[in-house]
This record gives structure tokens, sequence and C-alpha cells, in this order.
């Protein structure tokens, strides 16, 4: 039944073509079901495309697939992050938050969306429930961290000179260290909050997870057809 859903969807977005086929099994074997081989796809196919806009920068998808791989072997080298670990991103919507998704995805460590909005007392009590090997937080959101328990890595999304998203894009690496395939990595949110204790709700990284909110989706807003006219013709301009 799986199989057939999965057929019937691609069926739907015209992923028939030995052409398509191939550059999205590519994708999946450079880097495993994971959010980063979806990022490689785009930047095959749009790469001078806008891909994020916010009040720090615009990026294209090649510039975003690229500073997020360069960001992964960063987190690699300096913090040793890798599959098991377990990252909190305590920010708000911005680029910085979107590399660090794909930079975490791909070392195969568990991603755990907090609420930038949460109180001390909500963040003190998260903490004695999830051991956090890294965070990755905005500067405004640091005073939460230093009244907390919390002494382990950490990382700022923005800052001029600190340690930060926004400029370890730009250090200097060992290349050898970057990751290729890695399929692990959980994506886990946090409901509820209204009382001071949050649930977790995991999310594993599988192809059939997805597949029925994604066909509802496209389905009914009538997707289809514009998204994969406009694949079709990033791909035939890729090839020509």
């Amino acid at each position: 039944m799986k199989m057939c859903k999965l057929l019937y969807f691609l069926y739907k977005a015209q992923l028939l073509s030995p052409l398509k086929l191939y550059r999205l099994a590519a994708a999946l074997n450079r880097y495993g079901i994971n959010l980063m081989a979806l990022l490689y796809f785009a930047n095959r196919t749009y790469a001078h495309r806008i891909a994020l806009v916010d009040d720090h920068e615009t990026l294209n998808y090649k510039q975003l697939f690229m500073q997020s791989l360069k960001l992964s072997t960063v987190l690699k080298e300096r913090y040793q992050l890798k599959r098991g670990y377990k990252v909190g991103l305590l920010c708000k919507n911005h680029a910085s938050l979107v590399k660090s998704i794909f930079a975490v995805s791909l070392l195969g460590a568990d991603i755990h969306l907090l609420n930038a909005e949460m109180s001390s007392g909500q963040f003190n009590k998260l903490l004695e429930s999830i051991d956090f090997n890294l965070l990755i937080y905005d500067d405004e959101l640091g005073s939460l961290i230093e009244a907390s328990g919390y002494s382990k890595d950490k990382i700022m999304t923005y800052h001029n000179t600190l340690p930060a998203v926004n400029n370890l894009i730009y250090a200097d690496v060992n290349e050898s260290l970057r990751i290729k395939r890695n399929s692990s990595s959980r994506i886990v949110l946090l409901t509820g909050g209204t009382t001071g204790n949050y649930k977790t709700a995991a999310h594993e990284p599988s192809l059939f997870n997805f597949l029925d909110p994604l066909l509802a989706l496209c389905t009914k807003l009538k997707l289809f057809d514009l998204v994969m006219n406009t694949l079709d013709r990033g791909l035939r301009h890729l090839y020509s």
C-alpha cells in the first residue's frame, strides 16, 4: 500500500520520467532520506532563484545549500556533533535557523524546535527532561540560558565577533570531515506548554510519513501543475 501511494504521488507530480527519477534518486543516494537531500535537489534545480529573504540577508538556493553544507562541517569539527546528539534551536524565524536545521539534519543529530516565547520556568523544566548537547539561540534569548543550569555547548545565530552561525559558515574547516550521507535525524516539536509542561512529538525522516499530508496539500492547492511545470523548465535548462 505504501509503495502504491509513493508511485501515485510520483505519477501526479510528473516525476516518473527517467531524468526526473534520476535527479531525485541521486539526491537521496547522496544524502540519504534527509532534509539536506531536498535542499540539494532544489539547489540543482533552482540554483539562482531566491530561497530566503529576512532582515539579515537574501539567499538563493545555491547559497543556502553551500552555507548549510559548510555549517554542518563546522559543527562536526568544532562541536563533535553526530548521530544521537540532541540540538535545541531556541530562535525566531530567520536564515540562520534554516541553515542550522539543514546542517544538523545532515549530521544525524535530533533537531528540537523550541518555543522562543517560553518562560524561564518552562525552559528549566525542559532541561530536566532533555539533555541537549548543543543549543543554537538568538542573542536576545541568551539571558534565558544564562539563568538556567545549562552548561554544555551553545552557539548564537548572529553576532559580529563571537562564534555564531552567521560567521561560522566562513570558518576554515577540514573538508575531509564533510558528511555525505545520513538518514537518522529526527525533528522534535514541542506541544502544549500552557501549564508549564511541554510534550514532545518526534517526526522520523521517512518518505512514507509525509506522503499523505503532502499529497493532500498538493491536491487541494492544485500545486502539482504549477510546481512540476517549473521543475520541468528548470531541468530542461540544466541539461540544455
